[in-house]
């Protein structure tokens, strides 16, 4: 089964439980006023008759009380721990919003026309990516790899709270996952010289999609952030 299928099958259930449980309640109300408080007998009004209507009375209320408990013991209990839950998981995503936004914005570093904090238009972002010699510039290369560990950490984080998130949280982090810039290494490029003293590029690299990848990141947190505001 596609796995995007399975999700939200899992996620319709509680749905549907919930839909059957408000039925049955609806049931067990009816059956108590009718039987109760009209002269109206669905299964007549003979002795065996009245019994078994005392066993559905009696059944039914059992049911209002069962899901009377529920709502007391259970679910008041289950909102508050998703609406504590929720402010965690929204301060996740913050989070992992600002890393994203260093990786991008640090780029600055090596384009002079832009400003510090000012965000690259994407074009221009990966212009740019792809001339800078990570074999010689560690800092922003640590500072892709330092942020990636910690967006990958949170993920592994959302992940754990599964139940409280929406479905378009969910696909959100299984689109992170999938992109190149967290589920790979970064292999810049480098050149060797020929015997004539020429650079060539040494191929296998995947710098030019990672430039890609990691606006793509951007752009796919910044639309969820965009689509929450």
């Amino acid at each position: 089964m596609n796995s995007k299928v399975f999700r939200m099958a899992c996620q319709k259930w509680p749905i549907i439980t919930r839909f059957l449980k408000i039925l049955f309640g609806a049931f067990s109300l009816f059956a108590i006023y009718i039987i109760k408080f009209t002269e109206y007998r669905p299964l007549g009004t003979c002795e065996h008759h009245e019994e078994t209507n005392e066993i559905i009375v009696n059944l039914s209320y059992s049911y209002l009380a069962a899901i009377l408990f529920h709502i007391v013991m259970v679910y008041i209990p289950s909102l508050q721990r998703e609406k504590l839950m929720k402010s965690k998981t929204d301060f996740y995503f913050t989070q992992i919003t600002a890393h994203i936004e260093q990786c991008v914005s640090s780029i600055n570093l090596y384009d002079f026309s832009s400003n510090d904090n000012q965000i690259l238009p994407k074009k221009k972002f990966i212009e740019v990516f792809k001339e800078v010699n990570f074999t010689s510039e560690c800092f922003y290369l640590s500072i892709l790899k330092n942020n990636r560990t910690k967006i990958n950490s949170k993920i592994d984080f959302l992940f754990s709270f599964q139940d409280v998130l929406s479905s378009k949280e969910l696909d959100l982090l299984y689109n992170l996952r999938e992109t190149l810039f967290l589920s790979q290494q970064i292999i810049p490029k480098d050149y060797i010289e020929n015997d004539y003293g020429e650079k060539i590029e040494i191929p296998y690299n995947n710098q030019n999609d990672m430039a890609i990848s990691i606006y793509h990141t951007y752009e796919l947190i910044k639309q969820h952030q965009n689509e929450n505001i």
